[in-house]
This record gives C-alpha cells, structure tokens and sequence, in this order.
C-alpha cells in the first residue's frame, strides 16, 4: 500500500499519517509513523528480495561498536535471497518517481530582516 500511495502522488508525511490513522504498528510496535520510516521502507531493497552486504560492520569485536560502511570494506548485493514482498517493477518506479521528485524541488534558506525563511526554487532535469 506505501508504494502504491507514494505512486499515486501522496507526500511521505501523507503516507504515514494515514498508517497512524489506520493505527498500523511500526517494526517497534508503535502506531505513529513519520516520514523518514516511509522513506527507508520505500529505499529497502529487502522488498523485492535482494539485500546488500556490509552496510555496517563491527569496528570492535569485544565493545560491539559497529558503523555504517562508508568504503571502508566492499559491499556486495545479493539477488533474489528471498521471496519477495513488493514487485521489482513496482520498486524501480517508485525509485524512479523518487527522483523526479528529488529534481523538482530546491530549498533555498535566504536571510531576511535578520530571520533565516527557507524558498523553494523549482528546477527541470533530467531523470
């Protein structure tokens, strides 16, 4: 249904609060959802059953620190490791929306009369 909506033109902030509406649980078991929790859902590739190796790693063993792999180690993407939830079609659209809608809108933070106001500056590229 996120993507679907997310496909129909709906907001992320929309989209999540129509899951708290619906009183959908989180992974945490929470009911209220925000707009960063649709958007790691909407860039999951665990959806269409692939996943990529080494997005983190353990930077000590013994004190369990671990980061997110920014180079330092390779990651690799495994295809199909399980069934998936969401079709690739429907993943790569949404992916493809999402940058449209990356290329549509700029902020721009200006200072006037000693106060920051943020202007959205509309822009054309390419996707």
């Amino acid at each position: 249904m996120i993507y679907k909506k997310y496909l129909e033109g709906q907001s992320l902030n929309d989209i999540a609060d129509l899951l708290t509406k619906m009183r959908v649980r989180t992974i945490r078991g929470n009911t209220r959802w925000n707009g960063s929790s649709i958007r790691v859902i909407l860039t999951n590739e665990k959806y269409i059953g692939d996943a990529i190796a080494q997005k983190t790693f353990t930077v000590d063993y013994l004190l369990k620190e671990r980061r997110k792999n920014k180079g330092e180690l390779p990651q690799y993407y495994v295809q199909n490791l399980h069934e998936p939830i969401i079709s690739k079609e429907l993943y790569y659209l949404v992916q493809q929306e999402r940058k449209r809608r990356a290329c549509l809108k700029k902020k721009k933070y200006v200072r006037r009369r000693g106060r920051i106001r943020r202007k959205i500056f509309w822009k054309i590229c390419a996707v």
